[in-house]
């Protein structure tokens, strides 16, 4: 089963289009997550591209986390030795 627009329901959809900013460094924009959240210092983020899905005809776009669960399990890390 193909994606779909959830506005105008047109299957011309654009995937995987990277999402980036004109005032970043590396110009990703991405989701951040910490190894260690309750520490004080070195809490080792970890990031996670952005990626959108664009529709072709009328232009609807959703953002989505290239690897969610990765993401998911740096945040659901417990941190040991704060």
């Amino acid at each position: 089963m193909g994606l779909s627009c959830a506005k105008c329901g047109s299957t011309e959809i654009l995937t995987d289009i990277p999402v980036i900013s004109d005032n970043l460094p590396t110009g990703a924009v991405s989701a951040l997550a910490y190894r260690r959240p309750g520490a004080r210092v070195f809490k080792r983020p970890i990031t996670h591209p952005f990626l959108a899905r664009v529709c072709g005809i009328c232009g609807f776009a959703e953002f989505y986390v290239e690897n969610p669960k990765g993401l998911l399990a740096v945040a659901k890390q417990v941190d040991t030795d704060v």
